[in-house]
């Protein structure tokens, strides 16, 4: 039998440490936490699924066995959260909410099926794996930052975004990669790229197919891959820069010039109109 704290109240002091050395513990509890220190060691879970807490400050985690977030709501109090777990550690799977200010990653996330649901900010300097399941923009003006490496791995034709909010906002100033089999798409997510932001095609397909603005971008797409640009419908201002033997195609969607125009330096062959 797995151990739960079932429907108790479970605050956590930021000195507050939870250890689980082997098995799983079910932290399905209300209250607050202040930040905390997760220790899963091997072969253990420390299991989020039916949670209903307000977080605030840092959290912490290590030990090379698994947190996982799979139902239930977490909300960032004021001040927001920032996640500092190790690669591979923080697993998001089912249906969990991340809900109120902002969450911030400065190490490892996992996504790795069903429908996260992104009711707040979150800011990535970090890296985000996502190997199945679906980012939904929901209510509010949800947010997401991407500073760092955003890695879309699944195979297979999907959305790895979910659109259902007026007021969504997917913002690269990092690195967006996909490198996988089949096509992922941004399913009409709100998309920004800022002139340091990178989009590159490792493997596979990246479908571009969102409302938004860029501010130039750098496109790396490898021989074999493709990015998609059907059904965009963005403004770009300043320098697009285009490396590598796949191919951009743009056969569907509007492509806008803003204030001052838009410079093309792709390499000859990659961006493709049909």
């Amino acid at each position: 039998q797995n151990p739960s704290t079932g429907d108790i109240v479970f605050n956590n002091g930021a000195s507050g440490v939870i250890e689980v050395v082997w098995g799983l513990l079910q932290l399905d509890a209300f209250g607050t936490m202040a930040g905390g220190v997760f220790l899963v060691s091997p072969g253990g879970t420390l299991n989020l699924a039916g949670i209903n807490q307000t977080w605030t400050g840092t959290f912490t985690g290590s030990g090379g066995g698994t947190v996982i977030h799979q139902s239930g709501v977490i909300t960032a109090g004021d001040g927001g959260v920032t996640l500092d777990f190790a690669p591979g550690m923080f697993r998001i799977d089912g249906d969990p909410d991340f809900s109120g200010s902002s969450f911030t990653n400065i190490n490892s996330l996992s996504i790795v099926g069903g429908h996260a649901n992104l009711n707040a900010t979150l800011n990535n300097p970090g890296t985000i794996t996502q190997s199945g399941g679906q980012v939904d923009f929901f209510q509010g003006t949800p947010t997401l930052n991407n500073s760092g490496l955003y890695l879309v791995t699944f195979s297979g034709d999907q959305n790895f975004l979910g659109n259902f909010s007026n007021a969504e906002a997917f913002n690269n100033s990092g690195i967006l990669r996909r490198d996988g089999t089949g096509s992922a798409s941004t399913a009409n997510v709100t998309f920004n790229n800022a002139a340091t932001g990178a989009i590159e095609v490792v493997n596979g397909t990246l479908r571009l197919d969102s409302g938004g603005e860029m501010l130039g971008a750098t496109f790396d797409v490898a021989a074999g891959a493709t990015l998609n640009l059907a059904g965009i419908n963005q403004t770009w201002t300043g320098t697009f820069v285009g490396t590598g033997g796949g191919i951009i195609s743009h056969n569907s969607g509007t492509i806008s010039a803003g204030p001052g125009g838009a410079v093309l330096d792709f390499a000859e062959g990659l961006f493709q109109i049909d």
